[in-house]
């Protein structure tokens, strides 16, 4: 499976379950109340122009792994690429406080990372966690020391998801409740919390990446969660079905179910987006009907933020708000770009997937930032935390507590490099001083003057540049991630957008403008185009390269293959299907006695339409560059 599918498949072991009754206290990713939504307030009240400042970053290690607090310790997982690990840290200076090493680590695959994925939970006195290989745990809260696991996979048979045992476990009075898939009606599983003794199971479904969640609904405690198609509503006590609701079009595999009000959920579904359910109970009967439904809501791992009768959420890589009562757009921002959000006090804390953070005003008017600090260089792929006024991040190589200070009180800033500015940032800043008709002028004579696009100034820095009407404009280019966009700026006041990069002096680059938030728009100063295989489509780039890339002749040299072309059919008997192949075999295959490399291509019938890459392997191969 492919980057852009895994990316939908990593929120669910995020979201856990909370029964502290500390108001300050996060013991799981989503917090005490398992909705995001810190319960601390007057957090800005007292801070004048707040705004990020770092208090602390500590290498830890790869991993999805959310971070729990209690008793002024956090703890999360982690892994070395050897062996995963439970880590408890300090909260004020993010020193080791214990290690438990839990086994072998589990490898990534499908462009995922090494590393555990589900989130720990706390009580008074010990850790619950659960590896991706299935084996659910407890650990001495003060120690680390084991105190009891068993192995949902090897012990009871639960079936693995692919990417790994994800699901989070909660706590519901004295046991341990957990989304398990095994095979004998125990998709979810309740154990004693100090013995690991399971206690009840119930249903028959697949766990994929989802987590339960448990609260009030209709003044009753229940157990929430979603499976392929239908959302279960249990007695947590007990694990007596309540109900069953069946999603048309199915639940994502990542859906978590979300409390709101007495008796209202949010739930993240397959084919109609987000939609707002009411549950009413009469007597013995339950009715369930859907209140609102908004089909754009998709592509996303993030936990929807419920503030003020508002919604705040993911869009595909747009941040996105709704109004809680009919699900309507209120609006949606390319800003802060594709992440993951919390709610604190009548705002969002962002952490992006490029390692930025940033914090803005819940405001259902508008995208409203107060303040971004970029903390990681490495891709992040995790909800923040909130404990006790401040921050908690990581990412696939560090983690971080990040403060809230007023601006006057900012501390080690790292002041800009005074350097001198160059051609084009100079002849920006005399742009931006003119008046709208002088801005006109200048901007069409330095379309007219520059010989190419984009335009490259040093050996290694290279200027983007759009001219023309648009709300939003966007670059979407290789070296940001083909899956990725970045907005460009835009002098006011005119139809000039441009956006700066620096990039390796041999890059070869292929690039394009997304106008207005959806149409693809190849660069009309540039005449070199390409076409490039996106998933099953074919579309279309401009590209240029850098002053040292090195262009190969790779003109075919012969007419007609020396090798040949076999195919042959690969069947499937659990899938009831087949694949063809096509196999490109080298000359002299069949005379030799010797064994051969494989290469494997996806998208081959692309690979073969666009890239000739028959041809291209066979004049290799003709010219001894590649053994035969």
């Amino acid at each position: 499976m492919i980057k852009s599918q895994l990316q939908f498949v990593l929120f669910c072991f995020f979201i856990l379950n909370s029964v502290s009754s500390n108001s300050s206290d996060w013991p799981e990713f989503m917090g005490s109340k398992r909705n995001g939504l810190s319960s601390e307030t007057d957090i800005f009240n007292k801070k004048n122009n707040p705004v990020l400042q770092a208090k602390w970053v500590k290498v830890l290690g790869s991993g999805y792994s959310g971070i729990s607090f209690h008793d002024n310790v956090a703890i999360t997982m982690y892994s070395d690429h050897k062996f995963d690990y439970v880590k408890a840290l300090e909260i004020k200076t993010g020193e080791q406080i214990w290690q438990y090493q839990i086994g072998s680590t589990y490898k990534g695959h499908g462009n995922s990372q090494d590393g555990p994925l589900s989130t720990p939970i706390i009580d008074d006195k010990q850790v619950y966690c659960l590896s991706p290989f299935g084996v659910l745990f407890s650990l001495e809260h003060s120690t680390g020391k084991l105190k009891w696991e068993i192995d949902l996979a090897n012990q009871f048979q639960a079936i693995p998801p692919n990417w790994g045992f994800t699901t989070s476990p909660f706590l519901f009075e004295n046991n341990i409740i957990v989304l398990a898939g095994i095979e004998d009606n125990g998709f979810v599983i309740a154990l004693d919390k100090l013995t690991g003794e399971i206690k009840w199971k119930a249903e028959q479904d697949k766990v994929e990446y989802r987590s339960p969640t448990t609260g009030k609904l209709n003044n009753s405690n229940v157990l929430l969660t979603a499976g392929t198609e239908l959302l279960y509503c249990l007695d947590p006590k007990t694990g007596q079905t309540k109900w069953k609701y069946p999603i048309e079009g199915g639940l994502t595999n990542t859906a978590m179910p979300v409390l709101v009000r007495e008796n209202r959920i949010l739930l993240q579904t397959q084919q109609e987006g987000l939609i707002l359910l009411q549950v009413n109970q009469d007597s013995d009967q339950t009715k369930i009907n859907t209140v609102w439904k908004n089909k754009k809501i998709k592509n996303t791992e993030c936990l929807p933020s419920i503030q003020d009768g508002y919604v705040y959420c993911y869009s595909g890589r747009f941040l996105t708000c709704l109004s809680l009562t009919d699900g309507k757009t209120k609006w949606k921002s390319r800003a802060p770009g594709d992440g993951f959000l919390i709610g604190v006090d009548g705002h969002l804390i962002i952490l992006t997937k490029r390692g930025k953070l940033h914090l803005a005003e819940a405001n259902p008017s508008q995208y409203q930032e107060k303040s971004a600090l970029q903390i990681f260089e490495d891709l992040a792929w995790t909800h923040p935390s909130f404990y006790q006024g401040q921050i908690y991040i990581r990412n696939y190589s560090q983690i971080a507590c990040i403060d809230i200070v007023e601006e006057s009180k900012l501390t080690n800033i790292l002041a800009e490099a005074k350097t001198q500015k160059s051609e084009f940032q100079q002849w920006l800043d005399s742009v931006q001083k003119s008046s709208e008709t002088e801005k006109v002028k200048l901007i069409d004579e330095f379309i007219t003057n520059q010989k190419t696009f984009p335009i490259i100034e040093s050996n290694n820095i290279v200027h983007f540049i759009y001219r023309g009407t648009a709300e939003d404009l966007a670059l979407n280019a290789d070296h940001t991630g083909i899956w990725d966009e970045i907005p460009m700026n835009h002098i006011k006041g005119s139809d000039f957008f441009y956006s700066t990069h620096k990039l390796e002096p041999d890059a070869r680059i292929k690039y394009r403008y997304i106008k207005d938030l959806e149409e693809k728009i190849l660069d009309p100063h540039n005449p070199q185009q390409v076409k490039e295989s996106i998933v099953d489509e074919i579309e279309s780039f401009s590209w240029f390269s850098m002053p040292e890339w090195n262009e190969e002749n790779r003109e075919f040299l012969v007419q007609k293959l020396e090798g040949k072309i076999e195919n042959k059919k690969l069947e499937s008997q659990i899938m009831s299907s087949d694949r063809k192949l096509t196999i490109y075999l080298p000359p002299g295959y069949h005379q030799s006695q010797d064994f051969y490399p494989v290469g494997y291509v996806h998208m081959g019938k692309l690979a073969r339409e666009v890239g000739q890459i028959h041809l291209r392997v066979d004049q290799l191969v003709q010219e001894k560059k590649y053994d035969q």
